[in-house]
């Protein structure tokens, strides 16, 4: 489906959950989405208390949640980072 996905991106991040794909990031800012391919479904992430804009952020998926790091900020390499969590949203 189309219907809530993500805005078209390249250098963006993505992990798969076992059950969903989280993308976020990229040259398009501070957003993303997940999608669920058993409900073929998009649901957009919570943008709160984001970090700063960067591309091409590298990320690993824990077991629960999604770490995402570094990227490049216009000046350089970023060394900020942040955590998402699927179930909370946050």
């Amino acid at each position: 489906t189309t219907i809530d996905v993500p805005t078209e991106r390249y250098n963006h991040t993505a992990v798969w959950t076992g059950s969903k794909m989280l993308v976020w990031g990229g040259l398009d800012g501070n957003t993303g989405g997940s999608y669920d391919p058993a409900e073929n479904r998009w649901n957009p992430i919570a943008t709160t208390d984001v970090m700063t804009e960067e591309d091409s952020r590298t990320a690993v998926w824990t077991g629960s949640k999604m770490l995402v790091w570094g990227g490049y900020d216009g000046d350089g390499i970023s060394p900020v980072g942040g955590v998402y969590n699927p179930k909370t949203d946050y």
